[in-house]
């Protein structure tokens, strides 16, 4: 009798044993009988950029009126801003190792993630008052990227001042995407849209609005049945821009278009087109270019050294 009762005692302890084995009570066990770690879940980023002219921020008007910044420019003109919006795309945020990790964008209306993994999204600064009045502009104003990254350790961040080869001369396949139909930001069918749209109007020459458009140029085309298609651009004029030290939660990315423009006189005009909409010949072009790292002299339309472009002037990192 006591035989029995120890046998029956020692399956009891033995299938209790095996029962609490197979819940996967040990840390790091999946439920499949392995250690493999968990699945984590997305991180949700919000990427704050705000615009600036030198240290000030940059607004279209205050107290009812157009804001006025002084020392812009070779000559120190006075400004007003009539325009500031410009697109971004293939935004990754970058480990210590230098390994790139794709942001997914949220598709709303400023921003759009194509199913191939593009991502473009517009920062638009201008509010329709002031002198931004009338400019083909809307009072909507984005200066947030929002999305989803792998969880892990970032130090960075990376981004292209431009559109994506096949989104910018594609216009049939993103009619529905409101981000990418924007008339005020399109060039002609064949060179895509305008990466950026920065005007600003001298106090002295107050007739003169003084353009910064940038966007591919020197673009071609093949006919195949009655089908125009966009096969490449002599110049495509996009920037990569990386800051380092970079954290979300701590940082945002600072526009300084007063740093853009130090090299120009504002008030004036030497030729081609009012201000610089990236002609290979336009006077004003060659010196605000380099501003951007892009190569001038080549006129390639890449940054100096291929993909380096870390001289540019535009964007920087600062503490929000």
């Amino acid at each position: 009798m006591k035989l029995k009762t120890s046998l029956r005692a020692f399956a009891v302890l033995s299938l209790g044993g095996w029962l609490m084995a197979g819940c996967g009570s040990s840390s790091g066990n999946n439920g499949n009988g392995n250690n493999a770690p968990r699945e984590q879940a997305p991180r949700n980023i919000a990427i704050a950029f705000d615009a600036m002219m030198g240290h000030e921020a940059l607004v279209c008007s205050e107290n009812g009126a157009p804001k006025i910044y002084g020392g812009v420019g070779t000559t120190a003109e006075s400004v007003s801003v009539t325009d500031f919006r410009f697109f971004v795309s293939e935004v990754s945020m970058v480990k210590a190792d230098g390994t790139r990790v794709l942001l997914t964008l949220e598709n709303n209306s400023n921003q759009y993630q194509a199913q191939n993994g593009d991502n473009v999204a517009l920062l638009d600064f201008e509010d329709n008052t002031g002198n931004c009045v009338d400019r083909g502009n809307t009072p909507q104003t984005y200066g947030t990227i929002v999305g989803t990254v792998a969880e892990g350790e970032y130090t960075g961040i990376e981004f292209t001042l431009g559109v994506p080869f096949a989104i910018n001369h594609d216009k049939e396949s993103y009619v529905d995407v409101e981000v990418l139909n924007q008339p005020k930001m399109e060039w002609n069918w064949q060179a895509g849209r305008k990466f950026t749209k920065m005007e600003v109007r001298s106090e002295s020459n107050p007739s003169l609005v003084w353009n910064f458009h940038l966007g591919s140029t020197g673009c071609v085309a093949s006919e195949d049945n009655s089908t125009v298609v966009t096969e490449s651009c002599a110049q495509p004029n996009r920037v990569t821009v990386l800051l380092e030290n970079f954290d979300p939660e701590q940082n945002a990315v600072k526009v300084n278009f007063k740093k853009l423009l130090m090299q120009n006189n504002v008030g004036d005009d030497l030729g081609g087109a009012k201000g610089c909409m990236s002609g290979l010949t336009d006077p004003e072009c060659q010196t605000l270019m380099p501003q951007l790292a892009l190569d001038v002299a080549n006129q390639n339309g890449l940054c100096v050294n291929g993909n380096d472009c870390g001289s540019q002037q535009l964007f920087y990192t600062i503490s929000k």
